[in-house]
C-alpha cells in the first residue's frame, strides 16, 4: 500500500513521522534537565523547528535540556538539513542494501532531480562532504569553545551553559567543549539557527569580548559565517 503513495506524500510523511519520533523522545523526562518532562507541547514544537530547521524554540536548549536532550536535536538537525529519506539511502549503500526503483524515484523527487541515473552516487557525496565539513570545522573551534567554557568555570557560571557543576576535571572539559563544538556545527551548516550558548547566545562572541581572545572570536565567527554558506550552497 505505501508503494501507491505518491512520492510527494511519502515525503511529508517522513518529515512528519520525523517530527513526532523527535517529539516523543524531547517529552521525555530524562531529555529535560528539571527531570520533568517539558510537556508534548513545546516538545513538539521545537521538535518541529529543529526538523524544519527554522531556529525557533520555546525552551532553552543550553539549560532545559540535558546531553540527551540536545544529542536529539542534532539528529534533527540533520535530517532536517539533509532530509530523512538522504540519510537513509546512504546508511542503506554503506551496509550493502539494494535500493529500488521506487526509492530512487522517491529520492529524485527529494532532491528535485530529473533523473534516477547517478542518484545513488550524488547521495554519498552530498552527505560525505556535509558531515566532512562539519566534522572540521568543529575541530577548528574546539579550542575557543574550550576557552568560553574555562572562562565560565572561572567566574562560577557553568550552569548558565547548562553545566550543573562548580568546576570541570580536563577531560570533561575538554569532552563537553567539543560536544558544544559538534552542536554548533550541526546547527550552523544546516542553517538551524539554535545554538547552546546560553540566554545570551552568539553575542557573547562579538568584537571586542573580553571573554575569549580576539584570535577565537574571529575564528568562530569565520567559521561560523563560512558554514552558513556552505550549507546554504549545498
Amino acid at each position: 500500500m505505501f508503494k501507491r503513495i505518491h512520492p510527494y506524500v511519502k515525503i511529508i510523511l517522513t518529515f512528519v513521522s520525523v517530527i513526532l519520533i523527535g517529539t516523543l523522545c524531547l517529552a521525555l523526562p530524562y531529555a529535560s534537565q528539571s527531570g520533568e518532562s517539558i510537556g508534548f507541547v513545546d516538545a513538539l514544537f521545537t521538535a518541529t523547528s529543529a526538523t524544519c530547521v527554522t531556529g525557533l524554540s520555546v525552551v532553552t536548549i543550553a539549560t532545559d535540556f540535558t546531553i540527551f536532550g540536545k544529542v536529539v536535536m542534532i539528529i534533527l538537525m540533520e535530517i532536517g538539513g539533509l532530509s530523512f529519506i538522504t540519510i537513509t539511502v546512504f546508511f542503506f549503500t554503506i551496509v550493502g542494501a539494494k535500493i529500488g526503483i521506487s526509492n530512487r524515484f522517491l529520492l529524485r523527487e527529494q532532491l528535485n532531480q530529473n533523473s534516477v541515473e547517478g542518484l545513488i552516487g550524488l547521495v554519498k557525496r552530498i552527505v560525505i562532504m556535509s558531515f566532512t565539513i562539519q566534522l572540521i570545522f568543529s575541530f577548528v573551534n574546539w579550542y575557543p569553545l574550550t576557552l568560553y567554557i574555562r572562562y565560565h568555570m572561572d567566574n562560577g557560571t557553568l550552569d548558565t551553559l547548562g553545566i550543573h557543576s562548580a568546576s570541570l576535571s580536563n577531560v570533561k572539559l575538554y569532552a563537553y567543549s567539543y560536544f558544544m563544538s559538534l552542536f554548533h556545527s550541526a546547527a550552523s551548516f544546516n542553517n538551524a539557527g539554535f545554538d547552546i550558548f546560553g540566554s545570551e547566545s552568539m553575542q557573547m562572541f562579538k568584537t571586542g569580548s573580553t571573554i575569549i581572545p580576539f584570535w577565537a572570536v574571529f575564528t568562530l565567527n569565520a567559521t561560523t559565517m563560512l558554514m552558513i554558506v556552505l550549507g546554504g550552497i549545498g
